[in-house]
């Protein structure tokens, strides 16, 4: 594993990716376009062949509360896209032989989904910003970045990565 996808399913599906070796982050976001997005996948996995990690985030089916329009007990306005998104990848990763770990939205975003602010979300914006790896405005990136570093410190126990939350100067990861 010298080489990690995260993926933040949705209309707009945004995509972190970390390499070992170089120690830099890249993040962008896709639009929902099917051929387009299974294209970046096999183009990632093709390049990091045996060497790929993939994180994906699960769809989480909220029939009632803050993400279908207010809570309102009719029917519910659900997108469905990030379910197509997730299609993509699992075609693409099994073509590859690549499992993907699956991480819940709460991971990151917390029961009640949205700033990173709620109390039990250890990577909240304001630690990723510690980090340097803060892009604002960038919504679903950010998530997708937050996904990398809960795997890698929750999963993984990397420690530096809390020490480097703790003493300045010490964090000599990059976005790119």
């Amino acid at each position: 594993m010298d080489n990690i996808l995260a993926v933040d399913p949705g209309g707009d599906t945004g995509l972190a990716m970390f390499s070992y070796p170089t120690k830099t982050w890249k993040t962008t976001v896709l639009p929902y376009e099917p051929l387009v997005l299974y294209g970046f996948f096999l183009s990632w996995l093709t390049t990091y062949k045996g060497q790929a990690t993939v994180i994906g985030e699960r769809f989480d089916y909220r029939p009632i509360g803050k993400y279908n329009f207010g809570g309102s007990r009719a029917v519910p306005k659900v997108d469905l896209t990030p379910r197509e998104v997730i299609g993509i990848l699992k075609l693409a990763c099994a073509q590859f032989d690549v499992e993907i770990i699956w991480q819940a939205p709460a991971d990151v975003n917390g029961q009640q989904g949205g700033d990173g602010k709620d109390q039990e979300v250890f990577w909240t914006d304001e630690r990723v910003k510690k980090l340097g790896l803060y892009k604002p405005g960038h919504v679903h990136e950010m998530d997708a970045v937050k996904h990398i570093l809960y795997y890698r410190a929750f999963k993984l126990d990397e420690t530096r990565l809390f020490n480097a939350l703790r003493i300045p100067g010490i964090f000599e990861e990059v976005m790119a």
